[in-house]
């Protein structure tokens, strides 16, 4: 498995591939969101 989708298992309502936007952080919690992407093994997400 592909690890973005290892790390996305865990908020899978915010993230859908199939769906436009595919990325709908308003959905999940803002500590979920801090701790997917501290689990990103590339860095290429981050928090600003």
């Amino acid at each position: 498995m592909h690890p973005f989708r290892n790390m996305c298992k865990d908020i899978t309502k915010s993230y859908d591939p199939k769906d436009r936007p595919w990325i709908q952080p308003e959905i999940a919690t803002t500590q979920e969101l801090l701790n997917q992407v501290a689990q990103c093994p590339s860095g290429a997400l981050g928090i600003k």
